[in-house]
């Protein structure tokens, strides 16, 4: 079987990986995007809580947890995610960052109730949860907090990963299982005899051909009279320089605030539906500094040193969409991870596998 996946972020390697471990012949069209939001994510992998820059009928919904669905689904995620590091990448060439790194969630009294209704379950899933309800209990553990956050739960068993080199990883590893990857563009795609053209005129025949395109995939979707539920939202991330600070866990609230091995703090992240460009801007950068600031006040006497902008492919309701385009094409798609697509991913390549088997 010949199988052509479109597009090198993290749901195609994945996906690809997935496919040639079965024995099938699989081809990679990489457009050589830089921007790709696969490459410019925090790598934060959190089944419990939301994440900042979520679509906005999702962050307005009054819990800080996810909704039902996407908790199953991302449960699924992180454990499968978690299982292929241990099985595939630690202690390999392909070896990535993969942190554990404990969250300190800031609540509002409605979150602390749910939360010590929920300590059971969410210690049940294999996470340690502890609720603290005074500055001076934060303020121990976390010097520097603002004396206007009264209650926040530390969380044991969240993960962080390098991006870029998570990418990487995943290219160097399909490579190595004879895996093929074409520089090119996908321009239409050849129904009736099966084939995407790429570039000007070139021709590459598929069995099964996989669309992992992110917030692009409705472009060559078109060509088939297809379509997918997936917007356009860009999300940017500062990193910023700070002498005086030292964090010991991810803090998180309206914004995402972490030190990474770089050195550097990073706050993460903006979202604006349906913008379509990865241009830095001071507004975002302006923003995330006044969020992040809210916990930690001595973020006001920090220096940006870095700024990343990108558009991540979207859902309303923070779901991926993965399914056959057309039925019986042979034809399938994969997309709409938002913020979460790095712990996604490798559950999505299974999801792949199991439809095109």
């Amino acid at each position: 079987m010949d199988n052509v996946i479109i597009g090198s972020g993290v749901f195609g390697l994945a996906t690809a990986i997935e496919l040639i471990e079965q024995g099938s012949n699989v081809t990679v069209i990489d457009s050589n995007n830089k921007n790709i939001a696969s490459r410019n994510a925090l790598g934060r992998l959190d089944p419990i809580f939301k994440g900042s820059g979520s679509p906005n009928d999702i962050e307005n919904n009054d819990s800080i947890q996810r909704p039902h669905d996407q908790k199953s689904l991302a449960l699924r995620s992180f454990n499968t995610h978690n299982e292929y590091y241990k099985k595939f990448y630690k202690g390999t060439d392909f070896e990535y960052e993969f942190l554990s790194i404990p969250t300190l969630q800031i609540l509002n009294n409605e979150d602390l109730n749910e939360l010590k209704e929920d300590v059971d379950q969410i210690s049940s899933l294999g996470f340690s949860l502890e609720i603290l309800e005074s500055n001076d209990e934060i303020l121990n553990i976390q010097k520097g907090i603002s004396s206007n956050i009264n209650k926040a739960a530390l969380i044991h068993g969240t993960k962080f990963i390098n991006a870029r080199n998570f990418l990487f990883s995943l290219e160097e590893r399909f490579k190595s299982l004879g895996g093929n990857i074409i520089n090119g563009k996908a321009k239409n795609i050849d129904l009736l005899q099966k084939k995407l053209i790429i570039n000007e005129d070139d021709k590459i025949k598929f069995d099964n051909l996989v669309i992992c395109t992110g917030p692009w995939i409705n472009d060559l979707l078109s060509k088939i009279n297809a379509e997918v539920e997936v917007f356009p939202a860009k999300g940017e991330i500062i990193k910023v320089k700070c002498d005086d600070i030292k964090l010991n866990f991810h803090l998180h609230g309206e914004c995402s605030i972490v030190e990474r091995n770089d050195n550097l703090i990073w706050i993460a992240a903006t979202h604006e539906k349906n913008v379509f460009n990865s241009k830095k801007t001071v507004q975002a950068e302006e923003e995330l500094i006044k969020k992040a600031s809210k916990i930690i006040p001595g973020i006001l006497n920090c220096t940006v040193i870095d700024h990343s902008a990108c558009v991540r492919p979207s859902t309303e309701n923070g779901m991926p969409i993965v399914k056959e385009a057309l039925e019986d094409s042979g034809i399938y798609v994969a997309s709409g991870g938002g913020g979460w697509g790095i712990m996604q991913c490798f559950y999505i390549g299974k999801l792949i596998k199991d439809m095109v088997s």
